[in-house]
């Protein structure tokens, strides 16, 4: 939809060939979407040793992306990982650098782990939120008068809505770096 938006499409032209052939095949790995299953029990119970809130973060020129693990130790050779949720969002049409997305991207995690700690009612969990950005980082780490209003705003919002600590982790292993890209079934 945003190529269609950035060529100035009119809604009674035909699509390009490319972007024809693009749609069709995106229907057609649909069609796998029913195979796909997510296990929605969390492991959690009122006998659990601790629970641990792990969001993960990345951005691409296509979207931000975040993912939020639920990590139950309920007996010390008794751990549960589950997916929680996930939320992308379609990065602006107009050029904006990947450190800046990744800083987006930083902001729609904490949003989204605050509502996940509320809803869940885990306020109290140990919460790490990671991110493969090193400039990102840098950025969250600092006093956000250091920098411009851009990343001012944002590192302020993730300062006031964050007791989280932020880690590093390798672009290839951040569960996010597979939403930010687009992937089919």
């Amino acid at each position: 939809m945003q190529e269609l938006w950035v060529i100035r499409l009119e809604w009674d032209e035909d699509l390009p060939h490319e972007l024809t052939c693009r749609w069709r095949s995106y229907l057609q790995g649909l069609t796998f979407v029913s195979a796909i299953t997510i296990p929605r029990w969390l492991g959690y119970s009122d006998s659990v040793l601790d629970v641990e809130i792990h969001g993960f973060a990345d951005a691409s020129q296509l979207a931000m992306a975040t993912v939020v693990y639920l990590r139950v130790l309920r007996d010390l050779d008794d751990i549960h990982v589950r997916l929680v949720c996930s939320k992308t969002r379609v990065a602006p049409p107009k050029h904006v650098t990947i450190p800046r997305l990744e800083l987006c991207a930083a902001v729609l995690l904490v949003r989204l782990v605050t509502q996940v700690r509320k809803t869940l009612r885990f306020e109290e969990a140990s919460t790490h939120l990671w991110t493969d950005s090193t400039v990102a980082l840098l950025w969250i780490r600092s006093h956000p008068s250091r920098w411009k209003n851009y990343v001012r705003n944002r590192v302020s919002k993730i300062q006031e809505l964050s007791n989280s600590r932020w880690h590093h982790v390798p672009g290839d292993q951040n569960p996010a770096d597979i939403v930010s890209r687009g992937t089919t079934p």
